[in-house]
């Protein structure tokens, strides 16, 4: 009976990437003297105080986070918040969470930070895991991005309709988290129009392109080519047209995508195109980026 309910406390376990806590136990009926006994042959392993992981289960960012979230009974903030959304790549060596005010978790392994009140609109749940709103996580990023990071982590946000920029607009007025330069930063970027953009890479592009002194690419360029109209995603329409074609790492893979892409660039090419090709490495790089399209600008009789 005590293995069959240790087998069931790992199943659960599993659905947790691999995580537990006394109480977990407890409700599986497993004691914890059972636990203590587990973790002294290695079984299982202490991640922090009443938090066990399976030893088995490799450790992940996603078990740290969720390890942090269940042992200060908190929600994963700032960079931890950020990664679990997807939105910014920054690591941080120990997770991070917030509490309430007056709980006063300590714990070498975990950062902890103390709020004078969580509104419910700002905690929620993603990937199982305690964490706070896309919406709070971005306001608390902007004491800690340049503008241009963070204009593109709004950017991806508000593409993938984790909230509005009207939401955006709002809570930066009445949000008293924020430090004077975070809010003039953040009201500097609503001004520009956020959200006007399909993709993170374009906005890049445009800022470093603008930044060096060239004038500002455009979106959604119409070609005519031998196989109907293309749409350029950004380019400029000048003679000859320019067409900064992205290739995403995420998308743009296998025969299919790739003999589709040939199709189209050999169409724009054919129409007198100058197609260059953007990859997430060049994006990253503004130096070599300028490098290998500033000439072909520079040449370029823009179109009014």
């Amino acid at each position: 009976m005590p293995e069959s309910s240790v087998v069931r406390l790992e199943a659960f376990a599993a659905t947790r990437y691999g995580v537990f806590t006394l109480a977990d136990g407890a409700d599986h009926a497993v004691s914890a003297r059972m636990i203590e006994t587990r973790v002294a042959s290695g079984r299982w392993t202490r991640a922090l105080p009443r938090v066990f992981r399976v030893t088995a289960v490799p450790i992940t960012f996603r078990q740290r986070a969720l390890a942090a979230t269940l042992w200060s009974r908190g929600h994963g903030f700032h960079i931890t918040g950020a990664r679990l959304w997807a939105l910014h790549r920054t690591t941080t060596r120990a997770p991070q969470v917030i509490v309430p005010r007056g709980r006063n978790p300590r714990h070498p392994g975990v950062i902890v930070h103390r709020a004078e009140n969580l509104p419910p609109a700002d905690l929620t749940h993603i990937h199982g895991i305690a964490v706070t709103s896309a919406l709070r996580t971005v306001l608390d990023l902007a004491a800690l991005l340049d503008p241009l990071a963070l204009e593109l982590v709004i950017e991806d946000a508000l593409r993938r309709q984790l909230f509005t920029i009207g939401q955006l607009r709002w809570r930066a007025d009445e949000y008293c988290g924020m430090s004077v330069a975070s809010s003039t930063l953040l009201r500097e970027l609503l001004d520009r129009h956020l959200g006007d953009t399909d993709s993170g890479w374009e906005l890049r592009v445009a800022r470093i392109l603008t930044g060096a002194g060239f004038p500002e690419p455009q979106r959604q360029v119409q070609v005519a080519t031998i196989d109907g109209p293309k749409f350029l995603d950004l380019g400029y329409n000048g003679l000859p047209p320019i067409a900064l074609e992205y290739d995403s790492d995420l998308w743009h893979f296998g025969i299919r995508r790739r003999h589709l892409d040939a199709a189209r660039r050999n169409a724009l090419r054919l129409a007198g195109v100058t197609v260059i090709e953007i990859t997430s490495d060049l994006a990253a790089d503004p130096r070599r980026l300028i490098t290998l399209i500033g000439p072909a600008i520079q040449h370029l009789d823009v179109a009014s």
